[in-house]
Formats: C-alpha cells, structure tokens, sequence
C-alpha cells in the first residue's frame, strides 16, 4: 500500500467537508492534523482488534551499558509482548516486576536471582537490577 503524506490527508479531509481555502479550521496539531491523527489511532485500534496484536508486531534489539538500567523505546512503539536477553549464548525471556518489588533488586542478588526483571516506565524500558556488565 502506498504511504499518503500528511498534506495529501488534509486536502483530502478538506475536500470531503467541503472546506477547500477555509481558514475556519486550522492545520496545526490542536486543529486538522489533532483530528487526523485521532482517527488514525482509532483506525489502528480497530485493525489490532479485528486482525489481532501480531498484525502490528515488531522487534528491536538493544545491547545494555554497564551501569544503565533505563532504555528508551523505539519510535511508534505501541505494546510490549515480552523481553529477551541474550547473554554468553543463552536466552532468557525476562519477567516483568511489579512497582512494589522495585527496590527489591539489587545487582547482588541478580547471581541468586537469576536474569533482571523489567517493567515500562513512560516511553522507557527500565532493568532491575541495573545490569553491570554488557547484555544483547
């Protein structure tokens, strides 16, 4: 399917409301481009609903620096299905950790413990314990 640019969208809406040179509504991100963009989070809802979650499925990968424990996702990120960490050639498929056991980790216990924990934070991926050593 061929991408549409954003002024094609607002010609189009225009057009379709009969408002082609009005001034009435303005472009800007409180005016057409803030309902063009609504209707296209809803538009993507539906889709993920009637197609499922994997319909827009994506992966990263990030390798961690030692003594960093928070990672900014990727642009357009949406859901989380899980993390994986790759470390001297095995994988683990990481755990989530609930807000209350955030103080719970600390970097001695990721030996008894096993891998880190994580959790979404904002817009970041947060490890516990913070990783000392480098991960993929």
């Amino acid at each position: 399917m061929a991408s549409v640019t954003l002024t094609t969208l607002r010609t189009r809406v225009r057009e379709r409301a009969d408002m082609v040179g009005s001034s009435f509504v303005s472009d800007a991100a409180t005016g057409l481009d803030a309902w063009i963009n609504e209707g296209n989070q809803k538009l993507h809802g539906m889709l993920v609903e009637a197609m499922g979650e994997e319909y827009v499925s994506s992966s990263t990968s990030l390798t961690t620096v030692a003594g960093t424990g928070t990672y900014a996702m990727p642009s357009g990120f949406y859901k989380l299905y899980g993390v994986d960490l790759t470390y001297q050639g095995d994988t683990y498929s990481l755990r989530p950790y609930m807000r209350a056991e955030r103080a719970a980790y600390t970097q001695d216990e990721m030996v008894l413990r096993g891998p880190p924990r994580y959790s979404i934070v904002g817009g970041n991926l947060k490890l516990l314990p913070t990783p000392q050593i480098v991960m993929s």
